[in-house]
């Protein structure tokens, strides 16, 4: 599944979880997410 911002929310992702379905929701970029991200050590990002 793939949503905006509009389906970020818990329920939205407990529910993907639950039936084992892959999703990805974008999410709006704040200044603290932006620091957040770019605190993530290299060796830890995928493809």
């Amino acid at each position: 599944m793939r949503g905006d911002s509009g389906f970020y929310a818990h329920a939205a992702v407990e529910t993907c979880r639950a039936i084992e379905v892959r999703f990805s929701i974008t999410i709006r970029m704040s200044k603290g997410l932006h620091h957040l991200i770019a605190a993530i050590p290299e060796e830890d990002w995928t493809r």
